[in-house]
């Protein structure tokens, strides 16, 4: 519609003359795009840094109190050494607890500490 490209004329020499626009184009700035709410939390949620799992890792004891280590590991898709590391910085921050029921590590697990 804006560019009419026929050709009305019965010789090659005469080009169809292009209507002339008074106004200038200027290209859009792109819009920043805001992401809701949800999308943040979950972005900080599965984020893979050390400080967002630990952080998610806070959430899920403030919710669920006890966790073991499988459970974990299962979660956030993590190795075992990591989920380790993780529960251990936990342990020594006082935020959470090794609970040893008996002598199989299989039958550890951590729970939140009393907050108190």
């Amino acid at each position: 519609e804006d560019l009419d490209m026929k050709l009305h004329a019965s010789s090659p020499s005469q080009a169809p003359s292009l209507p002339q626009s008074t106004t200038s184009f200027t290209p859009e700035a792109p819009q920043p795009t805001t992401a809701s709410t949800t999308d943040i939390d979950n972005l900080m949620n599965k984020g893979k840094s050390a400080i967002r799992r630990t952080e998610y890792l806070r959430q899920l004891f403030n919710e669920h109190k006890k966790l073991t280590r499988s459970d974990i590991i299962e979660i956030l898709s993590i190795s075992p050494n990591t989920a380790t590391k993780y529960l251990k910085t936990l342990c020594e921050e006082g935020f959470i607890e090794r609970i040893e029921p008996s002598a199989s590590t299989r039958s550890h697990y951590f729970m939140l500490k009393d907050q108190n």
